[in-house]
C-alpha cells in the first residue's frame, strides 16, 4: 500500500540533511525564473484524484494545502532516495525534470512518502535534526508533525496518478483516507501549525511605515511575512489580541494624531496621508479612539 522506495540506504542522513538545505536556501525570483509554483501543481494533482476519492475527500486536502505557507524556496519536486546518489563519495541529486520552487516542506514530505518503515525513524529524525540545525526539539518535532501529513497527500496522488488504479486499490486508499485524514480531521487541522511568532518580522515593516499603504491587506502582509492569512489572522487573533483590520486602523490613527499636533499637513488631507482610503470611516474610528473629530483635535 505505501509507496516506498528501493534506492540503497548508503546516503547518509545528515548528509542528505545538508543537501536539502542548501538546495532550499536558493530562492527563486517567480517574475524571472521560469520555474512552476510548487503548490499550484500539487492541488493540480489533488483535484485530478476526485474520480476516485471523491470531492469531499479533495476539499479536505486542499483544505490542508492551503495551510502551507508560501515560499520561494528552491525544489526538487520529486524528491525520493531514487533521486539521490553518491559519485565520489558525495551525495548528488540525479533527476531534476520536477525542479520547482515553493515551501520546503513538500520536498521533505515527498521524501518522507518514499521512505520504508523503518526509514521513518531514527534515519529521517536524524535528517531533520540536521537540516533544521538550530532549532528547538520542539520545533523539529511539530515540524515532523506537518511533514506526516503532507506525505500523506503525496501517498494518495502518487498511487492513484501512476496509472489507471484498480477498484481494490481505491477501496484501499478509501479506506485509508478515512482512517488517517478524515476520522482524525479535527486532530489534524489543531496540530498542524507553522511558524507563529512575526513579533520581529512585524516590527521591521512598522519601523517601514507599510501601514500608510492604503493598499495593504492581509494578504500582503502574509506574502511578506511568507506565509499565508490563515497564520497571520491567527497570530494577530491569538498573540496581539486583536484582528489584522483593528491593528492596522490602530497604527493609521496614531500616524494621522501625530500629524495632526505637529500642524504641518492640512487637515483635509491627513487622512489620505495616514492611509485611509476612505474620509468617512477615518472620521468615525478616529471618533472611536480619541473621542472626537480629527478637526477638533489638538
Amino acid at each position: 500500500m505505501v509507496y516506498e522506495s528501493t534506492a540503497p540506504t548508503n546516503i547518509e542522513a545528515i548528509e542528505l540533511g545538508k543537501m536539502l538545505r542548501n538546495l532550499h536556501d536558493h530562492k527563486v525570483n517567480p517574475e524571472d525564473d521560469p520555474f512552476v509554483y510548487g503548490h499550484n501543481e500539487m492541488k493540480k494533482r489533488i483535484k485530478s484524484i476526485a474520480p476516485y476519492l471523491g470531492d469531499d475527500a479533495v476539499s479536505k486536502l486542499l483544505q490542508i494545502m492551503k495551510v502551507v505557507p508560501d515560499a520561494t524556496s528552491l525544489l526538487h519536486g520529486t524528491l525520493t532516495l531514487d533521486c539521490i546518489m553518491k559519485q565520489n563519495d558525495e551525495p548528488i541529486f540525479t533527476d531534476m525534470s520536477g525542479v520547482c520552487y515553493g515551501h520546503p516542506i513538500l520536498d521533505l514530505s515527498h521524501l518522507y512518502a518514499s521512505l520504508s518503515a523503518d526509514q521513518k525513524g531514527e534515519y529521517f529524525d536524524m535528517l531533520l535534526d540536521e537540516y533544521f540545525d538550530m532549532e528547538s526539539p520542539e520545533t523539529i518535532g511539530r515540524n515532523k508533525e506537518n511533514i506526516v501529513v503532507l506525505s500523506e497527500i503525496y501517498q494518495f496522488t502518487d498511487m492513484l496518478t501512476a496509472g489507471e488504479p484498480t477498484s481494490q486499490m481505491i477501496d484501499s486508499l478509501k479506506q485509508r483516507f478515512k482512517e488517517v485524514i478524515a476520522d482524525r480531521w479535527e486532530e489534524i487541522l489543531s496540530r498542524l501549525r507553522f511558524k507563529m511568532d512575526f513579533n520581529e518580522e512585524i516590527r521591521a515593516l512598522e519601523r517601514k511605515q507599510f501601514y500608510l499603504d492604503p493598499d495593504v491587506n492581509i494578504d500582503w502582509i502574509a506574502q511578506k511575512l511568507g506565509t499565508n492569512r490563515h497564520y497571520v489572522s491567527d497570530y494577530f487573533n491569538k498573540v496581539l489580541h486583536c484582528t489584522f483590520n483593528e491593528y492596522i486602523n490602530n497604527l493609521r490613527l496614531e500616524y494621522a494624531a501625530r500629524l495632526l499636533r505637529e500642524g504641518r499637513v492640512a487637515k483635509s488631507q491627513v487622512c489620505y496621508d495616514a492611509g485611509f482610503g476612505n474620509d468617512h470611516t477615518f472620521r468615525r474610528l478616529f471618533k472611536q479612539k480619541f473621542g472626537c473629530l480629527p478637526s477638533q483635535y489638538e
